[in-house]
């Protein structure tokens, strides 16, 4: 786990709300399996991956500091949890229906 902390002007800092932003960013590879047919110089199908177009995905949860500073550590950890699954799901389902 790798943490950046800096510091921030103070005139940016008065426009900025007192939030956490949790984010996961997932890039997808896609392929399609083809499946030759067999032919006369080659009596069995082949089966070969055909890449398309990668797909980005992004979730992002915000909570405010004062949650994260006065809520408990498993609640803090499965709300991140359930976040991830559901980014889990939406790229199940983006899969599937490709």
């Amino acid at each position: 786990m790798e943490y950046t902390i800096e510091f921030v002007p103070e005139e940016e800092a008065s426009s900025l709300p007192s939030m956490c932003e949790i984010r996961f960013d997932c890039l997808v590879k896609m392929y399609d399996m083809a499946v030759s047919k067999p032919s006369k110089l080659l009596p069995f199908s082949l089966r070969k991956e055909i890449p398309r177009k990668p797909q980005w995905f992004r979730s992002t949860s915000r909570m405010t500091l004062e949650a994260i500073k006065n809520g408990d550590e498993y609640s803090i950890g499965r709300q991140i949890k359930e976040q991830f699954r559901q980014l889990e799901v939406h790229i199940e389902q983006y899969e599937n229906n490709r």
